[in-house]
């Protein structure tokens, strides 16, 4: 990474060149509230995820291209006061928007089509959190699929670290979920001092995650016709007892009504023989 982001009080945001100190672009956000915003890159994109407030102390994300410097969509997010501090996975191009003093994590998807930004679900933790960090994507448990760790701070005074994960739910675990863990960037420096200062360029090392064993997800046999229709014949299954139930229910009231009615009857009409059980 030779570019950083700089954000500045007159509601822009600058990237500068690490190494020359340039400034190579600048773009006036949306985000122009009194409590500032807050950016994180898009990893592989050419875009950076903006996260602020605006006049109407609204709560509202951005998504800024850098390359072409132009902002791709802008959406209102809530009302709530807490500023939030973006997250962003770039193996499966999504932000995690967390409230520093709430308990309230938004969920964003990025792509490179319009209209770029998918609102995803919203999440609330047990404890109000007041700052965190994530590890990183190799200590994930990918066999449980485990998307992300977080470490959090919490507690009054806040002096307490606890961990929390979010997960995809998926059905065939027996498989790696290739189409969610795709090559990550290995957990070592890409550059030495020296490199750095010398400009070398070097391209970013990546590590595949699948466990020793594991066959992929996306070379898994399709699911026999057992497998893939068990949730609609088991909705049949219990839509047919839930019938029997109600069909049953029927024959109790009408033959206690029937015991009702005959216990009514006098003795010669009971013993009729225009009374029948049948």
């Amino acid at each position: 990474m030779k570019k950083l982001q700089l954000v500045v009080k007159i509601k822009k945001l600058r990237i500068a060149n690490c190494r020359t100190g340039e400034i190579e672009m600048e773009i006036e956000v949306p985000q122009n509230g009194g409590k500032g915003f807050n950016v994180v890159w898009c990893g592989r994109l050419d875009y950076v995820f903006v996260a602020g407030f605006n006049k109407l102390s609204q709560r509202m994300y951005s998504l800024i291209d850098t390359k072409n410097v132009k902002i791709l969509a802008s959406g209102i997010i809530d009302t709530e006061s807490a500023i939030m501090l973006p997250i962003y996975d770039e193996d499966v191009n999504v932000a995690f928007l967390i409230g520093k003093g709430s308990r309230t994590m938004h969920t964003f998807e990025i792509t490179d089509k319009d209209p770029y930004v998918f609102k995803l679900n919203v999440s609330q933790f047990t404890n109000v959190v007041y700052g965190f960090d994530k590890t990183n994507k190799q200590d994930c448990d990918v066999k449980n699929t485990e998307l992300m760790k977080l470490y959090i701070l919490t507690g009054i005074p806040p002096t307490t670290i606890t961990t929390s994960s979010v997960y995809v739910p998926r059905v065939r675990l027996e498989y790696f979920q290739d189409d969610i863990y795709p090559d990550t960037r290995l957990n070592v420096p890409t550059y030495t001092t020296d490199e750095w200062k010398e400009g070398k360029i070097k391209d970013i090392q990546y590590i595949s995650l699948q466990p020793e064993g594991m066959k992929k997800l996306s070379e898994a046999p399709p699911e026999n016709d057992r497998a893939k229709y068990s949730y609609e014949r088991e909705r049949q299954r219990i839509e047919q007892e839930e019938k029997e139930k109600r069909d049953a229910a029927i024959f109790d009231r009408v033959f206690d009504r029937m015991n009702e009615i005959r216990e009514t009857l006098t003795d010669e009409e009971n013993t009729s023989s225009s009374w029948s059980d049948d």
